[in-house]
């Protein structure tokens, strides 16, 4: 299909160019309007807004509009707006269109308002002709009466499943069952629980590569002695006398090794890599084409046979799940990579993908052992000797279809077309990729999963091996904002890995405070044992009970201010905790012990109530507001 590049007009119509990309591939489609319908006159204020529009635009902006439009044209006052030149046009008609828009939102079924709004309002924004005051319609200053928020669902990991593969109790468990200890023990259970159901998944793609290297080595040592040696003298006697005839009814009931070497000898001779064979070819129950086929059907057992020249499609989605898992692109930035964005320099791959809904360019740079040169200024580098294996796999694959095959698509994940007719060439496509991921768990006994997954798993792992360094996991997955990758943090995981930290600090909060007014009696001799041990917390106990607990706040005390320290999540988190605690516990603390109060909780909230504002006014503000919005629900 040609590539749509503009929007064309034809009297009072006009066909918007529009794209869309899903799993890799690009769909482009005219979407068409009648102003004469809409009863708006043309070289108006939305004709122009057309004009400057990007083409093709993203199809998230126009069928919102289109939705919309019939029900704002109902208005003689839009309509007029609508039709009128932009330079006749005031701020004030350009707030009464938008609000006309919100109003149809207001009644829309959608579950993000503020999102859908902006997408109805979106064409508009492209005119770059000046208002009648000089101001132009991106900066005409209006706000929109929805509220952004994020209604990205919680994350499912592979982590959250049962899996009974495993030995340990632990690691079959869903990863929420988790002991919630202190929060860096807690951290280190979840990341190792994360690890070992990603690396099953890795290990499984390796299998995978394995057992096809494997079918490779037998073909090869087929074909190195007499393709008819050591065959039935009957089938040998029917294939050696085949001349352009490509009959097969003499293998039926035949060996599974015999219908094999016959079938290899009949692939070559009539070049079945090229052509579509025109007979069926007895492939069922031959162990060597099921073990990489994944599926005991004729069209997956052909995929198989060919995999001298061809990636079959379990070991494709291999090399995609190793991809995915090592590069942290989506699944459809992936699928756009072609041969010629792969280059290979001093044992370094370097590969460049597409992003579907920017269209961006992702880079990274995957080497088999670690080079801190190897990164670019707008990837990563990465080290994984099993990604270098794979995508030397994909450029033989993509290389041979290019030779013998067809395929209208440049990607390197194309798969064997399923639905084919006899004697034609064969051809590669780039759909029934949301197929190929049930074959891999069917195959794998992996509990089933979506290729998105991959990439959260991998997220999620970085994020708890750098010490919950959200912006380490932003470089990873390439996002421009932080807030994007927290949507991709959100898994329940996460969530519960955030109660136990507020149920840990609740805990050994309340204990330091009665521990600190001399009521050990209260407590049980594990709760006197932490607190007491608990000398990195910025607000320990007081120091009149033991020397050893002397705190972060004490520390800076007494060198009167030139006591460094390390501000991360956790400090601001009990900054945040502790600042509610003497909010709420102050009365509490004078009336127990004046003179404690004085000498030791006074100087500690000085320091506390400064630390409080200097995060504030810090690029970290939004960390400590949404620390204090938690923990005054816990406490």
């Amino acid at each position: 299909m040609a590539s749509v590049q503009r929007h064309t007009w034809a009297q009072t119509v006009v066909s918007l160019a529009t794209r869309q990309r899903h799993y890799g591939v690009l769909k482009e489609r005219k979407k068409t309007l009648d102003f004469a319908a809409l009863q708006i006159a043309r070289g108006g204020f939305f004709e122009e807004a057309i004009n400057d529009a990007d083409a093709p635009l993203l199809v998230d902006y126009v069928n919102p509009l289109c939705s919309a439009l019939p029900q704002l044209c109902k208005s003689p006052y839009i309509r007029e707006i609508l039709g009128t030149p932009t330079s006749k046009l005031t701020v004030r008609d350009i707030h009464s269109l938008f609000s006309a828009c919100e109003d149809f939102v207001a009644n829309a079924k959608v579950a993000d308002k503020a999102q859908h709004s902006l997408h109805v309002r979106r064409i508009f924004l492209y005119c770059r002709t000046r208002l009648s005051s000089g101001e132009t319609v991106e900066r005409c200053g209006f706000t929109s009466r929805f509220r952004w928020v994020p209604v990205r669902g919680s994350v499912n990991l592979l982590s959250e499943t049962y899996d009974d593969f495993f030995d340990d109790e632990f690691l079959r468990q869903p990863l929420t069952a988790v002991p919630q200890t202190d929060q860096a023990t807690t951290d280190a259970l979840a990341n190792h629980h994360l690890v070992s159901r990603l690396q099953r998944v890795m290990d499984s793609c390796a299998h995978i590569m394995n057992d096809y290297d494997n079918y490779i080595e037998l073909v090869r040592e087929i074909r190195k002695s007499d393709p008819l040696s050591g065959l039935p003298p009957r089938i040998a006697k029917e294939l050696k006398a085949q001349g352009h005839n490509d009959a097969t009814f003499f293998l039926e009931g035949a060996s599974p090794e015999t219908r094999l070497k016959a079938t290899l000898y009949l692939s070559k001779k009539h070049q079945y890599h090229k052509i579509v064979p025109r007979r069926r070819l007895f492939l069922y129950d031959i162990p060597a084409l099921v073990t990489i086929s994944g599926e005991n059907t004729a069209r997956y057992l052909l995929g198989a046979l060919l995999s001298e020249f061809y990636l079959p499609r379990l070991a494709l989605t291999a090399c995609f799940i190793i991809l995915l898992a090592e590069t942290g692109w989506n699944p459809d930035t992936l699928l756009s990579l072609k041969s010629e964005n792969i280059k290979f320099h001093n044992g370094n791959y370097t590969i460049v993908g597409l992003k579907s809904k920017s269209d961006q360019l992702e880079e990274a740079t995957i080497s088999p052992v670690p080079d801190e040169s190897s990164g670019t200024e707008i990837g990563q580098a990465i080290e994984s000797p099993i990604a270098i294996r794979a995508i030397g796999l994909l450029l033989t694959h993509r290389k041979n279809i290019d030779k013998y095959a067809h395929s209208t698509s440049k990607s390197v994940f194309v798969t064997l077309n399923l639905k084919y007719s006899r004697g034609t060439q064969q051809v590669f496509i780039l759909g029934q990729w949301a197929h190929n991921i049930d074959l891999f768990c069917s195959h794998t006994g992996i509990p089933r999963f979506n290729y998105t997954d991959i990439r959260d798993q991998a997220a999620h792992i970085k994020f708890l091996s750098l010490r919950r360094d959200i912006y380490s996991v932003q470089a990873f997955l390439n996002h421009s904002s932080a807030e994007t990758t927290t949507h991709y943090l959100n898994s329940t995981i996460i969530r519960c890995l955030g109660e136990a930290n507020i149920l840990h600090f609740v805990r050994l909060l309340a204990a330091s405070a009665i521990f600190a007014c001399k009521r050990t009696n209260m407590l049980l001799a594990h709760e006197v044992e932490l607190v007491k041990k608990n000398n990195l917390l910025l607000f320990p106990v007081s120091t009149l009970e033991d020397t050893d607990t002397e705190c972060i706040a004490d520390s800076w005390f007494s060198a009167m201010g030139y006591f460094k320290f390390t501000i991360t999540e956790s400090e601001i988190e009990h900054t945040a905790i502790q600042y509610l605690f003497y909010k709420e516990s102050i009365r509490i603390l004078i009336e127990e012990n004046h003179l404690r109060f004085i000498h030791i909780h006074l100087p500690r909230i000085l320091f506390c109530v400064s630390l409080h504002r200097l995060i504030s006014q810090s690029p970290f503000k939004r960390l400590l507001v949404a620390a204090m919005k938690k923990f005054e629900k816990a406490i």
